[in-house]
Parts: structure tokens; C-alpha cells; sequence
């Protein structure tokens, strides 16, 4: 292991940040930090932080597509994740 990757005497928490951080250098521009800061519950706190405005929770959401609405006669628009 290089010192100057990854200094010693990290804890869990740090270590972890550590590599989402160089994940994030690694996979620009592919979505992949998205992802990784998603998955760890950090998403939302980083945007706010780097934007400075407040993140919408409805947007760790997906939509169910409108085409399985309409295909699927026991799904109703009513049961779409809330804020869709």
C-alpha cells in the first residue's frame, strides 16, 4: 500500500469516505458516484452541502413507468411511490 494514496490509522468511517471519494475521481461522467453516495445514505447530505440548496427526498425515487399502469389491471396510478 502507498502512504500517499491512503494515510494509516484510518477508521471504518473515514476509510470508507476515503474510497467513495476516489471512486468519484475514478468513474467520472459514468454515474457511478450516484450510485455509491445513493447506497451509503450520504446523497443527500453531500448535494445539499456542494449546492447548497435542499435536496428532494422524491428524487431517490423512481416512478412506475406508465406503460405498466396501463398494461398491468392490478396496478392503479394511485400506487406509484408517493410524490409521483
Amino acid at each position: 500500500p502507498s502512504p500517499v494514496d491512503y494515510p494509516s490509522g484510518l477508521g471504518k468511517d473515514e476509510f470508507r469516505a476515503a474510497v467513495i471519494q476516489e471512486r468519484g475521481y475514478e468513474f467520472f461522467n459514468e454515474w457511478s458516484r450516484w450510485w455509491d453516495l445513493k447506497r451509503t445514505g450520504t446523497a443527500k447530505a453531500l448535494i445539499t452541502q456542494a449546492t447548497g440548496k435542499e435536496f428532494i427526498d422524491a428524487r431517490f425515487l423512481y416512478p412506475i413507468p406508465q406503460e405498466e399502469i396501463e398494461s398491468n389491471p392490478a396496478i392503479t396510478p394511485s400506487d406509484n411511490n408517493p410524490g409521483y
